[in-house]
């Protein structure tokens, strides 16, 4: 089931939401033809996650079923017999087995007719527009705003195929040897990059065609797996996007994203996201740069005050009242999970074709790690005099190897692989487990993650710690949206931050 559908813009379907005209088209359908279309005002509220570390979108939609309508309503046979040439209308009939879908269409449009927009804008409507066909998982009845509905908890189709289906994947169909048979190639000959195997895993559960080809890297990782006989294909795609590492010169790791739109996949490193989100050289916004939000505060109107530095890039967009801060709340590290999560990574592994056991620690040591850290997702951000600071303080205990953390990878022949158990591993932890914020906004659909923002200060203000750490680049790593009523589009934004804008002069001379 793709996106291969084309969108029609009939005016029933348009609705001003928040002073802007948006296409809102929700469609109930199932396999047996039955189909329900609702416009924005039966949706009572619709709440869509998306984040970083799932490659799908999820969620909740409540529509109005005064009376049980959305089943019960059928054609008049009165009216039937009095116009034959009319289209009956049923009932939608819920199956409850995970094969009722919902079709949702979000695309904002200029004042103007509906009939006037064609489907030809793809770039358009990639960028700012919403287009996704959602698996029912569970259903249920509720009362909002004394309104009858029914409430759907729902998830990306892909993702509910790929969870029942079993791929009976191997690698060794995709390069052995020209002139052998797969069953005669020996397990070196049956290797594959972990990225064609999750293309082939993807496309061979859901189709051709859903692929980002210049967006879907292949690896540098190589491994011989096949299906276990338990396995769904989910299964397969999370145990391969573990050992997946980026074929990039820094080896880091990989995120797996479908598109809020054309529902192709893309396969990019975090070096990439972030070697997009600034020119360094000019000081202004890379090409996954969105916006700056400004929030307010206590400023110093003493003209003697020097001019604080922007800690946002020059000529930054602001969307004015779009991108007013309504509420925010800055996190700093937490302290239990950064110990649990911050240590050394010791690999053991046996290398079977040279008979040898490996004990890797080098490339896997929290200083090595923070040096790599802060070359790939910090030296590509604004700081002062061009010169961000990690937000990595490290111990005695951790930076003299007294608290690590031993791992077994099954993979002792590949180097590659060895990385994704540790100084990979080790890399998304020190990212997942840093500095953060959360922003409530009204709602933009252009705001997707894996894309960047900034935030910064109005006035001026003496420079201090608290606005060197939480001023600047944020890495976005979830956004939720929020249809409640007729008229309110809202949005909670969630962005990690690597890095402070001056030293932070931390004392690591200590246990």
């Amino acid at each position: 089931m793709r996106y291969n559908f084309d969108t029609f813009y009939e005016e029933r379907f348009s609705s001003i939401i928040d002073a802007q005209k948006y296409l809102f088209k929700v469609t109930l359908f199932n396999p047996e033809g039955d189909e329900v279309t609702v416009t924005k005002k039966e949706v009572k509220e619709l709440k869509l996650v998306d984040n970083i570390r799932d490659p799908w979108v999820r969620g909740t939609i409540a529509l109005d079923n005064t009376e049980a309508a959305l089943e019960r309503f059928v054609t008049d046979p009165a009216e039937r017999e009095l116009r034959p040439e009319i289209t009956p209308l049923k009932g939608y009939t819920y199956r409850g087995d995970g094969r009722d879908f919902i079709r949702i269409e979000i695309i904002p449009v200029n004042d103007g007719p509906l009939s006037e927009f064609t489907n030809d804008d793809r770039n358009f409507k990639t960028t700012f527009g919403l287009r996704y066909i959602f698996s029912i998982k569970q259903g249920g009845n509720s009362t909002i705003d004394g309104t009858e509905c029914k409430v759907f908890s729902i998830g990306d189709v892909d993702e509910e195929v790929l969870k029942e289906k079993k791929a009976f994947f191997s690698t060794g169909k995709l390069d052995s040897p020209e002139g052998v048979e797969v069953t005669q190639a020996n397990n070196e000959n049956r290797y594959a990059t972990t990225g064609a195997s999750i293309k082939a895993i993807l496309t061979d559960a859901l189709g051709t065609n859903i692929i980002d080809e210049p967006q879907f890297e292949s690896g540098a990782s190589k491994l011989f797996y096949s299906s276990p006989i338990n396995n769904t294909a989910h299964d397969d795609l999370n145990y391969l996007l573990s050992r997946h590492v980026s074929d990039n010169s820094s080896n880091d790791f990989s995120f797996l994203k479908k598109s809020n739109y054309s529902g192709e996949y893309s396969l990019q490193s975090a070096k990439d996201l972030f070697g997009r989100a600034l020119q360094k050289t000019r000081n202004v916004g890379g090409e996954l740069f969105v916006e700056n939000f400004t929030i307010t505060g206590i400023g110093d109107r003493d003209s003697s005050v020097i001019e604080p530095s922007k800690k946002a890039p020059s000529g930054a967009l602001e969307f004015g009242t779009k991108g007013d801060v309504l509420n925010y709340k800055f996190f700093d590290t937490d302290g239990e999970q950064y110990k649990k999560d911050i240590k050394t990574q010791v690999v053991n592994s046996y290398d079977f074709k040279n008979k040898q056991f490996n004990i890797e620690i080098k490339e896997s040591t929290a200083p090595a790690v923070r040096d790599k850290f802060s070359d790939i997702y910090v030296a590509p951000l604004k700081g002062d005099n061009n010169k961000p600071y990690p937000n990595l303080p490290l111990t005695n205990l951790q930076k003299e190897n007294q608290t690590f953390e031993p791992i077994f990878c099954e993979y002792g022949e590949s180097p590659e692989i060895r990385k994704s158990y540790g100084v990979n591993k080790l890399l998304k932890s020190s990212l997942f487990s840093n500095m953060a914020i959360e922003i409530v906004i009204k709602g933009q659909l252009f705001r997707k993650t894996g894309t960047f923002f900034s935030v910064d200060r109005q006035g001026s203000y003496i420079e201090n710690q608290y606005d060197s750490k939480v001023l600047g680049i944020y890495f976005l790593t979830e956004v939720e949206h929020q249809f409640i009523g007729e008229t309110e589009y809202m949005q909670r934004i969630v962005g990690i931050k690597t890095n402070h804008f001056n030293n932070p002069n931390f004392n690591e001379s200590t246990f």
